[in-house]
């Protein structure tokens, strides 16, 4: 077993004693194995202290298996696909709610080990609720986890419920946020329905903030992802309705806190302590859990009840982790009977947290838990925290937080240390606010106020005191002058009294111009408010319209007998109606509806209601791949919006982006770039540089640069959007992480591999860790990985990454989703890379199929699997198969993509190297050549993509014996490789291979042999001895030190076997290759001649003979190239037509017979007399031909030419 089989089946063993049998058992000799399970075993089960049951599926380390390939020609590589801009989370934990009823309640069918739809075992119940009971579960297939699962309860499968539980199912699949607990199957047993949730493993939120003793600042950092979550279900149209501390979970990742919202929309039943349980009186529909409960809730009937609700319960919620209790504790509403109950919650207020706290008998304990001093804990809290909560907690909704985001903002307000919108913007509030903010520049300020103060006190000083010294000297002069100064003093007393009134006077007019300036602050303040509120009441409306379209298009199609009777509405069917449609199903279904004859009936005078259903619908066809259907519903959408709105409206411009992405996941980046470029200028116009919103287009241009072609402006981008994102939302959230892989593709793209590695293994680390192993995210980072292992020359370390990818996503998203199919390429591409055609070709066969079924035959994902399945047929020596394939795969990238693109020219590349494969080298040589001119002036001279293409133009060099001009190109591309990828590297590996094999080649096997010597020491090290790559550069150093030796060799076996033994015939042939790479070609077919005279008498499958024809052929290309109408290049034609015939390759043997003879009687007068006998040579070939091929005719004919020749002595040829 390995360590991801072990650790599950510890995990499910509940006797501690029985699980170290286990281990000790199977660890045996394993002490590494044992160490790291028992540390694994710990962490599992310190994590949820309540059981000793597994709660989550657990991961294994990868094992680093090696693979690779390369023959004597380099490799073409495939092309990888890649996954762009996504969201994040999801990850099985447990349920803390308690349950409420016995064993003896519980239905025969619902008991532990029962097996729901074939995959699900009942293990125990971990929660009750109204309608069902929660199950923890194990998953059999189609992969082994826990689960949980909601069954509904024996008699409450009235067809009324059975919608109703239905179609929260469906809800809850629709929603998808990293904070909230996901769905993942849903159905029927017998009869009851049933879904599947991902098994939350956690504990209530104010548990955890207690046991961790958090700051009030670190809980309400907990408390922002909360109103995210809650938020994220708003706009799908779903209330909460029952928030409380047991269904906010908080599990730990890699010992970082998760929120998990669980129970979306479900009311539960009473049971016990009414107050500890949800309320459902099951008469007049009341919901919710008292303590939790808003004032309209708190009702006979929950028609009025809508997302401000929620909005209620998490200012309840944020009281509780603030104070330790909700408003109304549950001792306090227990004395009180249900009317009584629900009155308080309706009519009396609460009193303020800080209140609360100071009058509390346990604050030195709740003090403790908050790791907070007591004396300051309750001034902590006074002003802005009392304000924020108290305004969410206002009995009149309309005076609440019109949104969970809009309460989240105000908290993260708070945290920053900015003005909340919970207190009135008065001008005192907003200087302390200031003051606060802006201490260091104010205190510079006042000082110099100060000085100023002190100059004009000292003046006036200096004033009084010569008025004084003026007044003695009067005073001395006499009697005479008191009657003046009196008057003097009078005049004086008149004076200072004016200025008094005057000063009065003033003060009143400036408190008049203030108290004024204060209403008319107040009045704009009254209007921004009402204005928030109208718009606030609009959105509210517009929501209300889409849920309700959902509701009764959509998700109550899920019933068969509400399916017939809309169809039959709409003009279809009833047959149409089927018991478990599919979502491409509801949402065409639902589209009838949004036909633009009849959105206007059903929306009159409604635009933005008409608008915002156009979109969802839009965006769900995207989500599922449908992107004709979902580009014509975002196009209508944006229309509207645009008509309506103008085109800065902030709904135009989130229009403008979802168009822009439906363009580019149909593969059609040449429109979503300009709406994209349009999208961001506005964007950063109208909200700034570093709004979320501008980021998001930032983000997705970027990508659809990448998708056009334009690597450069691709990673420019990304890299400004990361950059701003880490300052603006921290290092390790979601969009943060999202652009990390972003910018690691791109750099792939712009073939910086070295920097794209380290940047996607960190986001990889992150997104797992946030989101789980099987999240979406988290499948597509690992799949990306493993593209850039496999580009960094990494086999080892990428294949199991794919296959780890591909399974998981197989099983969560299916076979055919965009993700899956991705890493499907990518494995098949890994797989023929790593010489393993026997796996890739038939699963590169099922992403070509696949992919023309899902995304249409002219996408662009669609055409990489064509290329890369054209490249598999080459590998496999079906160059009749990649012909067509890549041909068409050419005309359609030139069409959709255009010439100069990427992707373009690596389908070049290819056909080139289908030309090679066929045998036609001299149509392979133009187009490498084109190919590799447009790679440089487009990617670079150092781009991988150029480097792959400069070495098969080498090769196709080779293939036409101008080894002269492949070499150097070996040579130029074996010192960029090692510099750019490291001597290590397979590709550099490969390059090594290609440029020592060349040496032997040009008969140079002296500068081969040490090239070889240091290939093939670095792949063993690197590859093992068994990898293609590491046996080539063995069979060419064998060779080189064949060549090396051949003259001395052929000597000691002459001499010691004599001229005919076949050792020494081998060694000759050695020898003659050496003449032939050195171009003495004379000599060399010398030799050959003698060679092949000397195996005549071998069987025609002789391993002698295929090698030694072979030089025959290269000779003669060399011969053709050199000077192709001389009577040399004939006589080698005879020659290697003697050589087939040896083998009995009569169809081929033929016309080279009778061409050489031919050129040779024609230019018979042109051949010196030495080599005159070169004529009679080539009618003995011709004459045992005939005789092989039993035509006498033929025979007597040449017979009677080569009686012409008489002094030459017939050669006995067979």
């Amino acid at each position: 077993m390995n360590e991801l089989d072990l650790f599950a089946a510890a995990i499910a063993i509940d006797d501690s004693r029985e699980r170290d049998a286990l281990l000790d058992r199977e660890c045996a000799g394993r002490p590494e194995l044992r160490l790291r399970l028992d540390e694994l075993l710990v962490e599992h089960f310190r994590i949820d202290p309540r059981s000793d049951r597994p709660g989550c599926e657990p991961t294994t380390s990868l094992s680093a298996t090696e693979a690779g390939d390369m023959g004597t020609q380099i490799r073409w590589k495939p092309a990888d696909d890649v996954e762009m801009d996504k969201t994040f989370i999801d990850r099985p934990q447990d349920y803390a709610e308690p349950g409420i009823f016995g064993p003896g309640d519980r239905d025969k069918n619902e008991q532990a080990g029962t097996v729901i739809a074939g995959k699900y075992t009942l293990a125990e119940v971990i929660g009750e609720g109204g309608m069902g009971s929660v199950w923890r579960a194990r998953q059999t297939e189609p992969v082994k986890r826990f689960v949980a699962v909601k069954l509904i309860k024996a008699g409450m499968d009235s067809r009324q419920v059975l919608a109703r539980f239905e179609a929260e199912r469906q809800a809850l699949a629709m929603m998808d946020h990293p904070n909230i607990a996901k769905v993942l199957d849903g159905g029927l047993h017998q009869g009851r329905p049933y879904f599947v949730m991902e098994l939350v493993k956690g504990i209530p939120i104010t548990d955890y903030c207690d046991r961790k003793r958090l700051t009030p600042k670190e809980r309400l950092d907990l408390f922002v992802p909360v109103c995210q979550a809650i938020q994220h279900a708003h706009q799908k149209g779903i209330i909460h309705r029952d928030i409380k501390p047991s269904n906010v979970l908080i599990a730990l990742y890699d010992d970082r806190p998760v929120v998990k919202v669980i129970d979306f929309g479900v009311a539960k039943a009473t049971g016990g302590a009414l107050t500890d349980q949800t309320l459902d009186t099951g008469f007049g529909g009341v919901v919710g859990t008292p303590q939790y409960m808003s004032p309209e809730q708190a009702t006979f009937n929950n028609l009025d009840v809508d997302t401000r609700s929620d909005v209620y319960a998490l200012g309840v919620l944020l009281y509780e982790l603030l104070t330790g209790s909700p408003p109304f504790s549950r001792d306090e509403l227990e004395k009180r009977g249900v009317l009584e109950m629900l009155r308080v919650v309706r009519e009396e207020e609460p009193p303020r947290p800080s209140t609360k706290l100071s009058t509390a008998d346990a604050l030195p304990s709740l003090s403790a838990n908050r790791s907070t001093v007591p004396s300051k804990l309750a001034g902590l809290l006074r002003n802005e925290l009392d304000w924020i909560v108290m305004k969410a907690l206002e009995k009149d909704r309309s005076r609440r937080y019109e949104t969970a985001n809009g309460f989240a903002a105000d908290v993260q307000r708070y945290l920053a240390g900015e003005a909340v919108l919970a207190h009135p913007p008065s001008t005192g509030y907003r200087l302390r606010k200031f003051a606060r903010k802006h201490r260091v520049g104010l205190t510079t300020t006042a000082a110099l106020a100060l000085l100023l103060v002190a100059g004009v006190a000292a003046s006036t000083w200096q004033a009084v005191r010569a008025t004084r010294a003026e007044a003695a000297a009067r005073l001395a002069e006499g009697v005479a002058v008191r009657a003046q100064r009196a008057e003097a003093e009078r005049a004086e007393g008149e004076r200072l009294a004016r200025l008094d009134a005057q000063a009065r006077k003033a003060e009143a007019e400036r408190a008049q111009i203030r108290a004024e300036a204060g209403e008319a602050l107040a009045g704009e303040r009254l209007v921004q408010v009402e204005a928030e509120k109208k718009k606030a009441e609009e959105e509210q409306q517009i929501a209300q319209a889409v849920k309700v379209f959902l509701l009764n298009k959509l998700l109550a199609q899920t019933d068969v007998s509400q399916q017939a009777d809309a169809l039959l509405k709409a003009g279809g069917t009833a047959t149409e109606a089927r018991p478990n449609p599919t979502i491409r199903e509801l949402l065409d279904r639902a589209a009838r509806e949004l036909a633009p004859d009849r959105i206007e009936q059903s929306f009159p005078g409604q635009p933005r209601v008409q608008s915002e259903i156009l979109a969802t619908v839009g965006n769900a066809y995207r989500g599922i791949g449908e992107f004709p259907a979902a580009i014509e519903f975002l196009k209508r959408s944006e229309a509207l919006c645009r008509q309506h709105g103008g085109p800065e409206h902030p709904s135009t411009l989130n229009r403008m982006h979802l168009l822009a992405l439906a363009y580019e996941a149909a593969g059609k980046p040449m429109l979503a770039v300009p709406l994209f470029e349009e999208t961001l200028r506005i964007r950063r116009a109208t909200l700034g540089p570093e709004h979320q919103d501008t980021l998001n287009t930032m983000s997705s241009l970027a990508g659809a640069y990448s998708s056009a072609g334009e690597a450069d402006l691709a990673v420019s981008l990304h890299e400004e959007t990361l950059r701003i994102r880490r300052a603006t939302l921290g290092p390790e959230h979601h969009d943060t992480i999202a652009g990390m892989s972003n910018l690691a593709l791109a750099y792939r793209h712009a073939g910086k591999v070295d920097l794209a590695v380290p940047l996607a293994t960190e986001a990889l680390r992150l997104t797992k860790a946030k989101l789980g192993p099987d999240h979406p995210d988290t499948l597509s980072g690992m799949s990306n990985l493993g593209m850039l292992y496999k580009v960094a020359g990494k086999p080892g370390l990428a294949l199991p990454l794919y296959e780890e990818a591909l399974r998981r996503q197989k099983a969560k998203l299916g076979p055919e989703n965009p993700s899956t199919l991705t890493t499907m390429n990518s494995l098949a591409a890994a797989y023929l890379d790593a010489g393993k055609a026997d796996l890739g070709l038939p699963l590169m066969e099922e992403t070509v199929k696949l992919r023309r079924a899902t995304l249409g035959p002219e996408h662009p994902r669609t055409l990489d699997s064509m290329g890369n399945l054209a490249l598999a047929y080459n590998m496999a020596g079906k160059a009749d198969l990649a012909m067509p394939l890549i041909e068409e795969t050419l005309k359609l990238r030139r069409a959709t993509l255009g010439p100069e693109h990427p992707r373009t020219l690596d389908g070049m590349r290819i056909l080139a190297g289908t030309y090679n494969a066929a045998g036609k080298a001299d149509l392979a040589v133009p187009l490498y050549e084109e190919t590799l001119r447009r790679q440089q002036a487009k990617l670079g001279p150092e781009h991988p993509d150029t480097l792959t293409t400069m070495a098969s133009l080498a090769v196709a060099h080779l293939a036409t014996g101008r080894a002269d001009l492949g070499l150097p190109i070996f040579e130029e591309t074996l010192k960029l490789n090692k510099s750019r990828l490291g001597a290590e590297n397979p590709n550099t590996l490969i390059a090594m291979n290609n440029l020592a094999g060349t040496y032997n080649v040009v008969g140079k096997p002296d500068l081969a042999q040490p090239v070889a010597e240091e290939a093939l020491e670095l792949a063993k090290a690197a590859l093992g001895s068994e990898h293609p790559i590491t046996r080539n550069a063995q069979n060419i150093l064998d060779l080189a030190r064949r060549l090396l030796d051949a003259e001395d060799r052929y000597r000691r076996e002459r001499e010691a076997h004599g001229p005919g033994h076949i050792d020494a015939l081998l060694a000759l042939r050695d020898v003659a290759q050496l003449k032939l790479g050195r171009n003495q070609l004379d000599e060399a077919e010398r030799l050959l001649d003698e060679v092949l005279k000397g195996i005549a008498d071998r069987p025609a499958d002789d391993t002698a003979r295929a090698p030694t024809v072979d030089l025959v052929v290269k000779c003669l290309a060399a011969r053709t190239r050199t000077d192709p109408d001389a009577w040399t290049v004939y006589r080698t034609k005879s020659m290697l037509g003697g050589a087939m015939l040896g083998q009995k390759n009569y169809a081929q043997a033929g016309p080279l017979l009778l061409a050489g003879y031919e050129g040779l009687k024609q230019r018979e007068s042109s051949i010196p007399e030495p080599a005159r006998a070169c004529l009679p040579e080539a009618l003995d070939r011709l004459i045992s031909l005939s005789t092989a091929t039993n035509q006498p005719d033929e025979v007597k004919k040449w017979q009677a030419e080569r009686a012409k020749y008489p002094m030459a002595k017939p050669e006995s040829l067979k």
